[in-house]
C-alpha cells in the first residue's frame, strides 16, 4: 500500500501530465461558468479522496458527480414492501491513518464540501 505522501506525489505527477483543455467561454453566460484548476470526474471514494488531497495541495477543485450525493457505488436500498433499508457498496472502512485523515478533512474544521 502506498503511503499518503507517495500517493499524493503519484497523483500530482498524473495531473501535471494531462494537457489542459481551453474552452471558448464567450459561448456561455458568465453565471454558468465555474473556473477551477482541476475538475475531478466522479464523487466516489477515489474522486473524493483525490479532491481532498488536491485541495490541500493548494488547487481549486470542482467535483462533477451525476448523483445528488457523494459516495459512488455506496448507497442504501429502500425496500418499498417492508420499509426496511440495506446499505451496500463499501463493506468496511479499515481503521487506517489515511481513512481517518480523509474523514477529518471532509468533516473537519476546514470542510471543503457543502455538508
Amino acid at each position: 500500500m502506498l503511503s499518503s505522501v507517495a500517493y499524493s506525489a503519484a497523483l500530482l505527477s498524473f495531473v501535471f501530465s494531462v494537457n489542459a483543455v481551453v474552452i471558448d467561454q464567450s459561448s456561455y453566460s458568465s453565471s454558468t461558468i465555474i473556473s477551477r484548476d482541476i475538475v475531478v470526474i466522479g464523487g466516489g471514494s477515489s474522486g473524493t479522496y483525490a479532491a481532498v488531497h488536491l485541495k490541500r495541495a493548494g488547487y481549486s477543485v470542482a467535483v462533477v458527480e451525476k448523483e445528488s450525493r457523494l459516495g459512488g457505488h455506496v448507497d442504501t436500498f429502500h425496500d418499498p414492501a417492508t420499509g426496511g433499508t440495506f446499505d451496500y457498496g463499501v463493506v468496511a472502512f479499515l481503521n487506517t491513518s489515511i481513512v481517518r485523515l480523509l474523514w477529518f478533512l471532509w468533516r473537519g474544521p476546514h470542510c471543503i464540501c457543502r455538508c
